[in-house]
């Protein structure tokens, strides 16, 4: 069976020629902004799986492994299925795109791959050539979300939650698969309903080409 390989790269926002000084450098910036004692209970495993790739990649060895299982990875992933005659038809790569538009939405917004529009909608600002081929933009994004432990109905001086602390809504890290279909006309938007309960409003990503 096999289990796909993250890319530490895209979630460190760097490229994989990326020198060591400038993997630190990533890492610190992101782990300021992630660290549960400032982005909140929600932001824990984003924040442990940002660790996880600077080991990996802050070591040469461990990097230099990494960096051969990740190759034979995308060539699984990118390899298309026979044809009717036996053959393989020569395979569309897609590396570029997803490792682009992958990644906590902070970092994509850092790199200018997304943005908030004036309308609060999230923003996935595609090349042209990204558009014609289409692929999957795989997005982490810190939304609220009905508090799991009291249900949304804490409020002062009525229900006590030490999680949401009055406020019946907390933030949790979501990830979004945007799928990107060939040809996609400006302006396509995706709606990603985010709350299990259903009380907030969805999470809106409109495709930008420029």
């Amino acid at each position: 069976m096999w289990v796909a390989l993250e890319d530490h790269y895209a979630l460190l926002g760097v490229p994989r020629s990326a020198t060591r000084a400038e993997l630190r450098r990533a890492y610190r910036l992101l782990a300021l902004k992630l660290h549960p004692d400032r982005a909140g209970y929600g932001a824990t495993t984003l924040f442990q799986r940002v660790a996880e790739a600077y080991r990996v990649l802050s070591d040469s060895a461990s990097r230099a492994e990494y960096d051969r299982q990740l190759r034979e990875a995308e060539d699984r992933s990118t390899r298309p299925p026979p044809s009717p005659d036996g053959r393989r038809a020569r395979p569309i790569r897609r590396d570029d795109l997803v490792a682009r538009l992958s990644g906590p939405i902070d970092v994509l917004m850092g790199r200018s791959a997304a943005r908030r529009g004036s309308d609060g909608v999230i923003e996935l600002v595609l090349l042209p050539i990204e558009a014609a081929v289409g692929g999957t933009a795989a997005l982490e994004v810190p939304v609220p979300v009905t508090c799991p432990t009291c249900g949304g109905v804490a409020a002062v001086h009525s229900v006590w939650c030490s999680r949401c602390e009055y406020v019946g809504q907390v933030t949790e890290v979501v990830a979004v698969a945007v799928v990107i279909p060939p040809a996609v006309p400006d302006r396509t938007t995706f709606v990603f309903a985010t709350d299990p309960a259903g009380n907030l409003p969805p999470l809106r990503v409109r495709l930008r080409i420029g």
